[in-house]
């Protein structure tokens, strides 16, 4: 349930986000110097939370397990909580959901990760119910889980953490290539609020929404060069099968010698038994004159 005679720290932040948590009885903490170093004197992992103010799954695991007293209970002891807003962050945002979406092979909000002191991931998913189902393994047991092993094989998640960004970073993720070792210091921080830009380092949106723009055209423009090409050698095939060649058909000598020519469907009428009579110009009508024999209207002829 939550706590309103005594709210957490979020409560003196500005985000309507964070402001939502700020009766959890967990103790949360918002992205910045005071959570890591805490996280750095205790030597406890950081349990990072990050959604937004109209996203319904993190209204879900807030009813679930962040209202709960046992679940904040394992928070508290255990780890460094952090509530990060990413409307507020989106340079956090992005850095830790290319993490989750490698790893995962999908992404989302509420977006859970576990980090080490340092800020590097060794863990991370998006929505944990209460208990194990949806294929999901249920909150309260995954802390429990990871708790134990942060105690138990420390070395080996740190290393993890680090060669998972190394890894990453040698993909050429963006996101991870710009977050270096002294990417999150106290003194990057001041700088980018000194330069008055949310992130030193990170492309913007809108410069990456023109970039993926340019490659689309670029694909389009390889897409109709091919198609064009394929047309045009289909069309020639054509032609040799058929026998045509262009030059021979233009003007008005040429027209009359295509309306010549066998292929053409305005060709002269071939000769049969219905195709005695005089053709005008071999446009199938009758000359002036003509047609008017019993010999040329054999259908009068037959006996009814």
């Amino acid at each position: 349930m939550p706590n309103l005679e005594r709210p957490n720290r979020l409560a003196l932040e500005k985000s309507p986000y964070l402001l939502q948590h700020a009766h959890n009885p967990v103790d949360w903490y918002a992205w910045g110097e005071d959570a890591f170093a805490k996280a750095r004197a205790e030597d406890k992992p950081i349990f990072l939370s990050i959604g937004y103010s109209t996203c319904h799954w993190c209204h879900v695991m807030e009813r679930e397990s962040f209202e709960n007293e046992a679940t904040a209970e394992l928070l508290n002891r255990d780890f460094i909580s952090i509530k990060v807003d990413r409307e507020e962050r989106p340079d956090v945002d992005r850095i830790y959901m290319a993490f989750v979406q490698a790893t995962t092979g999908s992404g989302g909000w509420p977006m859970s990760v576990f980090l080490t002191p340092s800020l590097e991931p060794f863990f991370g998913g998006t929505y944990f119910p209460p208990d194990s189902r949806y294929g999901r393994p249920g909150f309260p047991q995954l802390l429990e889980y990871l708790a134990g092993k942060w105690k138990s094989e420390r070395s080996k998640i740190t290393e993890a953490g680090s060669s998972t960004i190394a890894q990453l970073k040698f993909n050429q993720v963006p996101e991870l290539v710009a977050a270096d070792a002294g990417f999150f210091s106290a003194a990057n921080e001041a700088k980018a609020k000194q330069m008055g830009v949310k992130r030193v380092g990170i492309p913007s949106r809108s410069t990456k929404s023109e970039n993926r723009k340019l490659e689309q055209k670029k694909r389009w423009f390889k897409d109709a060069q091919k198609w064009r090409a394929g047309c045009e050698g289909r069309i020639s095939v054509l032609k040799r099968r058929r026998g045509l060649n262009r030059s021979l058909y233009k003007g008005t000598a040429g027209m009359k010698r295509w309306r010549a020519h066998p292929q053409s469907p305005r060709a002269a009428p071939r000769a049969g038994p219905y195709h005695s009579v005089q053709m005008n110009a071999g446009r199938g009508r009758p000359a002036a004159g003509l047609g008017t024999a019993e010999s040329d209207r054999p259908w009068e002829n037959s006996v009814m």
